[in-house]
């Protein structure tokens, strides 16, 4: 009884050792159960329970209600569990396994039940298939209730308040969980007997708390007691395993415990985990299915409970997700990816999102990060048990590990056969037997079989890349049972059949979408200062009919889809009629999700809002408003109460359907670009800017954010760069932007240049100085590195449409370093035809990627898309050396350009410059110098070591090569990006290096371990 606990605990803290034998003992059994549960291993589980109860011991004065020993007891070992495998993250050998053991390797004098053993063998392992079919056919709430109420005697109501939902509620999956399970009741009584106790645990765990004692208690107050039965709860949090005394013979213990994952009951955020925004009676829970809006104090947890997960966080390490699934040679990561798909669990208890570096599983009522699985995921879904998440990188994933097959409770990866391939759209089967998944360019469907692990690859030969070659953009895809869609640029929609794997039909509707203006202009008027209204160029793409999003409803009778002609259109794919088309966003459609069951439609645009839609009549519901940036991913709770909404802002916001509210939870630091990166005064502190113009702050000490500013425009931001201090950010934006992340580098479609370079301080977000002028050229957004500081902070340098300005911060002036005649200047020269596109073939040619101030400030070294490098006198402008002539101009009026300047360095004493293109790098200013061997194709970004003897680069597959420079050899490759390395900067002290990525996340490596 929890008095008991009380008043055993209030004895170990007065010094009684013999008190906590008797905790240990009442309580060994259950920790011991839940790590051999969760760990797989029998000997690994011994030592987490030994490790559990000494970190308890030691722990236990800080235990503010000791009537809840037991539950603080139980998120101590699940801690414990769970840092073991994310550290560990090792297949290790299922328990149902050893029913294969030979058993005549076991000392058969070693047991006096051995006999007995023997003789109920077969009545146990005929037991333990019975439950293990059983259990699989429940759903994990169900699997809850049915575990709480036999095993633990728990009344509804009880659970009810244990849990945190309604009485009602627990009556319905109770009550469904026993239509199930009808007749096989009794086994599962009788499989709980076979579950015993190593009967020298507690004296190994007592010999080690004699050489520990706690600190005595801070107050003499008595303790109050706690209503709910200890050893019941305990019971039913820990123990869930079910089998015969085989496994207890082969390691030699007198129970047995089978841990088959199709058994697991997850509880350890439920009740723990309650640190909530909203308040007690107004929140809606997202799993529930109780009318929201309505009060739900009497089934919420214990108002104190956040103070209780505080004692527990100690023992939390593993909380920490900057420390998840990290590189050996890395120490921490900020930002989890940026999100590309978005799925509750079936029973709506979870959310998992498939992010760029991986999938994250979330507790869907508080936010908080329960696991990661790593692999960049484009495709994501549930089993219809909940047991596995299938996930898959699609077809624009660097370092995805093509389809991948998680245990959603253990986080352990299955092992496929053959590896299949990488999937663009995913589909379990009713019967969760089959994964059906479409390939990364629709040209196969391959069906897994979960049980064997076995997959079977049909190609589609009419979407071979021999009848269908040029292919060169994404295609939506949607995936159902029986067939799959795909969207074209040219607005039309085709359903295929999976089985016969041939084209069923072809939809139009997007083909009549209204043509937008399309701008011819090269940007005549951007030579000017302050070019005149009319003559502002907006870009935009040219294609507005393209179909970017496609979903199909539950039932697989309806097709919806969204492209760019702002439109959502719903099709009956019985019939192939269209049966609707909904007209409300000012933006291009791109995410769309149905309801559970059918009766709505979500979809998400680039206009920054969800608008929800009757399936049925058409009408419209709701504009739900709130995120910064564009709608990417959508999706329903199970109830169909509750929308979660993913933006490239990084966040994830939850909705009531029935209202349109803005619920209090939200998930954070999905950013999908960090741009740039900068210590910020010291090397304990990084400034990060993202492609939206947030400043974040990090904390390397904690791993933690510590703060942040948003800088205008909030669209896009074209470039920008830090100073050498981190205390100052110059930048450019765009505004009116469509960003759209399809492939391995982002692109802005449709925007239209901010033409305002801004100088902010980093710390307050303030404004320092503005200057006009029109910031990159014809490719725009895509030259993230024209503009660089000078190594004393005071000067910026950028490119703009066929110059280099040099800008003076201190002094305001500026100077501007012509590359090509000015295209109005050109006009009056009467230009033919041939000598307009020659002039424009050599803007192109010369339009400046990259720029690079020497380590003394005095120079200047630009980098063009033809393959030009250019030294200048950084005070006056003049040319003082073409270290590489580049391409020549092209004799047709197209040009292609052949190996663009990507990245520029400097060696610390300026002796070396490192030139890094689409082809090669090269090291200029040392003839000595030996040539780097072997270097792959696609850099991105540069940087020297503090010592000058290493050089780093930065690639396009999201790799860091370190090259030493003394013999030309590759030392190491660094692999934790999964897209492009945009940013590669060293501490002030040279012990730590930190990179950035466009797939979102900070890297931050420890150098010396790097090189070892």
């Amino acid at each position: 009884m929890k008095n008991d606990d009380v008043q055993l605990i209030q004895r170990v803290l007065e010094g009684d050792d013999d008190a906590f034998s008797v905790l240990v003992r009442k309580y060994q059994k259950q920790v011991h159960a839940l790590a051999w549960r969760k760990i797989g291993d029998f000997h690994t589980a011994e030592e987490i329970t030994q490790d559990t109860f000494l970190n308890a011991y030691k722990k236990l004065p800080t235990l503010k209600e000791p009537q809840r020993f037991d539950s603080w007891l139980y998120v101590i070992a699940a801690n414990r569990c769970s840092s073991w495998l994310r550290k560990k993250r090792v297949w290790t050998q299922p328990l149902e396994k050893l029913e294969e053991t030979d058993n005549t390797h076991v000392q058969t004098g070693t047991y006096s039940g051995y006999v007995a053993a023997e003789n109920e063998r077969t009545t146990a392992e005929a037991q333990r298939d019975v439950v293990k079919k059983l259990l699989a056919r429940l759903q994990e709430s169900e699997r809850t209730v049915i575990t709480l109420h036999y095993f633990g005697e728990m009344s509804c109501t009880e659970i009810g308040t244990f849990l945190g939902v309604s009485t009602n509620t627990i009556k319905s999956r109770l009550r469904r969980a026993q239509q199930r399970l009808k007749k096989e009741e009794p086994m599962i009584r009788e499989a709980l007997d076979n579950f015993k106790i190593t009967p020298n645990l507690t004296d190994n765990i007592m010999q080690e708390v004699a050489r520990i004692k706690p600190a005595a208690p801070s107050g003499g107050k008595p303790f109050a007691p706690w209503t709910i039965a200890a050893s019941t709860i305990a019971v039913v949090l820990l123990m869930f395993g079910f089998g015969n005394q085989q496994h207890a013979l082969r390691f030699q213990q007198p129970y047995s415990f089978e841990a088959a994952s199709e058994m697991t009951v997850e509880l350890i955020e439920t009740p723990l985990v309650l640190n909530h925004i909203s308040k007690p009676d107004t929140r809606t829970q997202i799993g529930d299915t109780k009318t929201p809006g309505r009060s739900r104090k009497s089934e919420q947890p214990p108002d104190d409970a956040p103070a209780f997960v505080a004692e527990a966080h100690a023992d939390a390490l593993v909380d920490d997700y900057t420390k998840w699934e990290l590189p050996k040679e890395a120490k921490a990561r900020f930002g989890k990816g940026g999100i590309n798909a978005i799925q509750f669990s079936p029973d709506g208890t979870q959310i998992a999102v498939g992010s760029n570096i991986g999938v994250w599983l979330y507790d869907a009522e508080t936010g908080k990060e329960i696991n990661m699985f790593p692999g960049m995921c484009q495709a994501i879904a549930f089993s219809p048990d909940g047991q596995f998440i299938a996930s898959s990188s699609g077809k624009f994933g660097f370092h995805g590990e093509g389809l991948q097959l998680w245990e959603t409770a253990t986080g352990q990866k299955a092992a496929l056969i053959d590896g299949p391939p990488a999937a663009s759209a995913l589909h379990f089967s009713e019967d969760r037997k089959t994964l059906l998944s479409l390939g990364n360019w629709g040209e196969l469907i391959s069906q897994l079989d979960i049980e064997t692990k076995q997959a079977n690859v049909k190609n589609i030969d009419d979407r071979s890349f021999e009848k269908m070659p040029r292919r060169y953009s994404p295609e939506p895809y949607a995936l159902t049972a029986d067939k799959f869609a795909v969207g074209g640029q040219n607005g039309k929609i085709q359903l295929w059949d999976t089985m016969t794997r041939k084209k069923l039909a072809t939809l139009n509707g997007h083909t009549a979408g209204s043509q937008e203006q399309i701008q011819e202009q090269l940007l005549f008027a951007a030579d000017e200062e302050t070019p005149p209204e009319e003559d502002q160029v907006r870009f935009v793409d040219g294609n507005p009919f393209n179909v970017l999003t496609l979903a199909f409803s539950p039932d697989g009778t309806r097709l919806a889809s969204g492209g760019k002609d702002k439109t959502v259109r719903l099709w009956d794919t019985a019939t192939n009629n269209e049966l609707a088309t909904l007209q409300k966003h000012t933006g291009w459609t791109n995410a769309l999700a149905f309801s559970p069951d059918g009766k709505m439609l979500a979809s998400g645009s680039t206009d920054k809002t969800v608008q929800l839609w009757d399936t049925a009549t058409g009408a419209h519901l709701a504009t739900l408003t709130g995120h910064a940036n564009n709608i990417v991913a959508l999706a329903f709770s199970p109830n169909g109460r509750t929308l979660a909404s993913g933006s490239i802002d990084g966040t994830i916001r939850f909705w009531n359907t029935e209202t349109g509210d803005l619920l209090p939870l939200n998930i954070m630091e999905h950013t999908e670009w960090v741009k740039a990166v900068s210590f910020f005064k010291d090397s304990s502190t990084l400034a990060s800017v993202a492609f939206n113009g947030v400043i974040t702050f990090w904390d390397l000490k904690t791993s933690q954010k510590t703060g942040g500013q948003t800088i205008d425009p909030w669209d896009f931001l074209m470039t920008s760069a830090f100073s050498p201090d981190g205390t100052k950010l110059v930048s450019t934006g765009a505004k009116f932007a469509t960003f759209l992340n399809i492939g391995p580098n982002k692109i802005a479609p449709t925007w239209e240049p901010d033409r305002l370079v801004r100088l902010t301080d980093v710390h307050t977000g303030h404004e320092l100085a503005t200057l006009t002028k029109t910031v990159g050229g014809l490719g725009g957004v895509q030259q993230k590195g024209g503009m660089t500081f000078s190594p004393d902070g005071k000067m910026v340098a950028f490119y703009g449409v066929g110059k280099i300005h040099v800008w003076h911060t201190e002094r305001g002036d500026t100077f501007t370093i012509p590359l090509v005649e000015s295209l109005n200047d050109a006009m009056d020269h009467f230009l033919s035809d041939a000598e307009f596109h020659q002039h424009t073939m050599t803007r192109l040619l010369d339009e400046v990627r990259v720029l690079m101030f020497s380590p003394d400030g005095k120079k200047l070294v630009s980098g063009t898309g033809g393959g030009k490098v250019q030294m200048w006198d950084a005070e006056t402008g003049t040319a003082l050396a073409p270290f590489l002539a580049g391409q020549d101009l092209p004799s047709t009026f197209t040009v292609a350009l052949k190996d663009p300047i990507t990245a520029l360095s400097f060696s610390s004493n300026g002796t070396l410059l490192a030139v890094g293109s689409e082809e090669k790098i090269r090291l200029l200013g040392n003839s000595k110098q030996p040539r780097l061997k072997d270097v792959p194709r696609g850099t991105q970004s540069l940087v020297f070591s503090p010592d000058d003897t290493v050089l780093v680069t930065g690639l396009r597959n999201g790799g860091i090569e370190l090259w030493d420079l003394a013999t030309g050899e590759k030392i190491t490759t660094l692999n934790g990006h999964t897209q492009p390395v945009e940013t590669l900067v060293f501490s002030p002290d040279a012990k730590t290096l930190v990179s950035t990525g466009q797939d979102g996340t900070i890297l931050v490596w420890d150098w010396e371990e790097a090189v070892k």
